[in-house]
């Protein structure tokens, strides 16, 4: 306050930085925290978090937490410890409280890199091929590192139509795309549509450098991937406003018709609309090995994923495809509500 003599509590940066490092160690936090770390991309059971936070006490930090999907999923953006300035004992902090409002944590295996796999998202449509590529997207456990990614990454687009126009292959590819795409109506011209589909997804896989370097590299990498699969001319025994008794069957048609890329025991995820308490098939995801490029077993939190467009981050109306879903024969049965 004016008036007052202020105090200097650090002598100079570096007496700053070393008190820093000599608090941080007296809390074994690398020993503590090593409970939320795991090989595999799944979601963690807040008793993981409630038992790793215990071990902090009596002293509880403050936890802050972002959240991913409501009261299901939320992941950790900050701990803060409190510490007696005068003999650097820890001490309580006034806020400090252990929040239980979440079912699952999120927490990567590491965050050396930037997704663990892809995710093909494809979709329903009512004329040949049945499925279309809507995108292909980065896996959902680094949501968050992927938003802060595409405003910084956005100048990127502004050559987006130089490059396109310049890149031999673009004239090569016009028909696929109008093929093999969902592209959406609205848009004045194809580049104008592939340039949003390319800001949400391909933007944010520029990481993968040794095989994305520029726009058409995502656009024929997205493809290649779909033409490797069954051509979608029809729907696995089925047609347009049929009901679909057994999920585990339609599973079963799906991957016996992408054998050997498909094996029967691989989750891939299968998403509705539900309009009138009916499920009309919306959107099949396949996942993909980033450092492989080969099909595997989408993680069950995959079912969470969205993608990175603002109307998508909001929950989405979509829900897993139960026993008698129907395959859509009208528009408005692939209204997309998300």
């Amino acid at each position: 306050r004016e008036g007052e003599e202020q105090i200097a509590h650090f002598l100079n940066p570096l007496h700053y930085f070393e008190t820093a490092l000599r608090l941080y160690n007296t809390l074994d936090f690398e020993t503590k925290i090593s409970g939320l770390q795991r090989d595999t991309a799944s979601l963690l059971p807040v008793d993981s978090w409630d038992t790793v936070y215990k071990s902090f006490g009596p002293n509880w930090p403050v936890v802050n937490i972002f959240r991913l999907w409501g009261k299901e999923i939320a992941g950790l953006s900050q701990l803060i410890f409190c510490f007696n300035f005068t003999n650097e004992l820890q001490i309580p902090c006034r806020d400090a409280a252990n929040s239980e409002s979440f079912k699952h944590l999120y927490h990567p295996p590491t965050y050396q890199r930037n997704f663990d796999y892809l995710t093909l998202r494809l979709r329903t449509t009512l004329s040949t091929p049945f499925m279309k590529i809507k995108d292909m997207i980065p896996s959902y456990f680094y949501n968050n590192v992927h938003k802060s990614y595409i405003s910084q990454r956005e100048v990127l687009l502004e050559a987006f139509e130089h490059q396109m126009l310049h890149d031999p292959r673009y004239a090569l590819t016009i028909e696929q795309f109008q093929s093999y795409w969902i592209l959406p109506s609205g848009a004045d011209t194809l580049l104008e549509t592939l340039k949003d589909i390319f800001k949400y997804s391909g933007l944010v896989l520029y990481q993968m450098k040794e095989r994305i370097q520029n726009p058409m590299d995502y656009f024929i990498l997205v493809t290649e991937r779909y033409k490797n699969l069954t051509n979608f001319d029809s729907l696995f025994g089925y047609k347009l406003g049929d009901t679909v008794k057994s999920m585990k069957e339609f599973k079963y048609n799906v991957a016996k018709a992408n054998y050997p890329l498909l094996q029967e025991n691989m989750n891939i995820i299968f998403f509705c609309n539900r309009i009138h308490k009916s499920q009309y098939l919306r959107e099949i995801r396949i996942c993909y090995s980033a450092d492989t490029l080969q099909i595997i077993s989408c993680p069950e939190s995959e079912t969470y994923g969205r993608g990175l467009k603002l109307n998508e981050q909001k929950k989405t109306h979509y829900q897993i495809c139960n026993d008698g879903f129907k395959i859509p024969q009208k528009g408005k049965e692939l209204k997309d509500r998300s």
